[in-house]
């Protein structure tokens, strides 16, 4: 009986060991799961959605850069927030214009109480840095770039945007706390 109670209980520990790895397994799996870029004309769709009016504004980023691989751009503004949306022909273009966004936002927004987000998965990378008057996003998913800025009482808006093309996990865009709470 003894050798039957003992055996039972190490099926039980292997059964919760294969388990276990078979849940991390999974968690990495869904991790690494591309994300599908969005196309102009569904950020158009929603920025229309939510008021705003969007402005091709190809010409203006490639005046900046010489060579780029900018396929088209657009922008849109409302009140204290800016939003851009920029597809590349590939993707080393559009981290190069992570990385430059990145960096600006890390140059412009110095302040003590800040809180900074970095997420990078398969093919997309999220970064944020939210002050205690300003927020702003980059993040890029394949070919694909967005940069937005406001104050930080709309950051909850330029997430709700980003939601809705799929850039950001819901949860993400509801009351923030003040940054004196964090």
């Amino acid at each position: 009986m003894k050798k039957s109670k003992k055996a039972f209980n190490l099926f039980i520990s292997s059964v919760m060991i294969i388990g276990l790895l078979l849940l991390i397994f999974i968690a990495v799996k869904l991790a690494s799961v591309p994300k599908t870029p969005a196309t102009v004309e569904r950020v158009e769709e929603v920025l229309a959605l939510h008021n705003y009016v969007s402005v091709d504004t190809t010409q203006k980023y490639l005046d900046q850069s010489s060579g780029s691989s900018l396929i088209k751009s657009i922008g849109a503004e409302k009140e204290d927030i800016r939003f851009q949306f920029f597809e590349f022909s590939n993707e080393s273009g559009a981290l190069d214009a992570y990385r430059k966004f990145h960096s600006l936002i890390i140059r412009t927004r110095n302040s003590s109480a800040r809180v900074e987000t970095k997420n990078k998965m398969a093919n997309y990378s999220t970064y944020t840095l939210r002050t205690d008057s300003l927020y702003s996003v980059v993040i890029y998913v394949g070919p694909t770039v967005v940069y937005a800025e406001s104050n930080s009482d709309n950051a909850v808006e330029i997430n709700q945007i980003l939601f809705a093309i799929d850039y950001l996990k819901e949860g993400t865009f509801k009351v923030m706390p003040s940054l004196n709470q964090v």
